[in-house]
């Protein structure tokens, strides 16, 4: 039977333990027990430490970036509306000189017409 904790059967995670116990003696291994477990505790809590801070820091930048982009969102859409603005204006001034062109277009055609009709030559 093969355990999976780095890779070593039964008999070596037997010899383990019994060289343990011969070395602390069975009144100190529940103390060592505590003691790593302790210490596991202690880097589990400080790994949760360095996660949380750097997610709160992800999710700062993030929500400075989902600022700027709205803003710039914001500023594009005035652009546009001033850009549609300017658009109109110049349409309605370009029918504008369109039909004053037209109308002097005509006069002078008029003009022109009633000159010959009035002075035959």
């Amino acid at each position: 039977m093969i355990f999976a904790f780095f890779n070593l059967g039964f008999g070596e995670l037997f010899a383990i333990f019994v060289v343990v116990l011969l070395l602390f003696g069975a009144d100190k291994i529940p103390e060592f027990a505590r003691s790593l477990g302790k210490g596991i505790r202690y880097v589990k809590d400080a790994t949760d430490g360095v996660k949380r801070d750097i997610q709160s820091s992800v999710d700062e930048v993030k929500m400075d970036i989902d600022d700027n982009v709205k803003s710039v969102k914001k500023q594009a859409d005035l652009v546009n509306s001033v850009k549609n603005q300017a658009n109109k204006k110049m349409k309605s001034v370009i029918d504008e000189i369109t039909e004053s062109v037209d109308e002097m277009s005509k006069s002078a055609m008029n003009a022109d017409s009633s000159s010959k009709t009035s002075n035959p030559l």
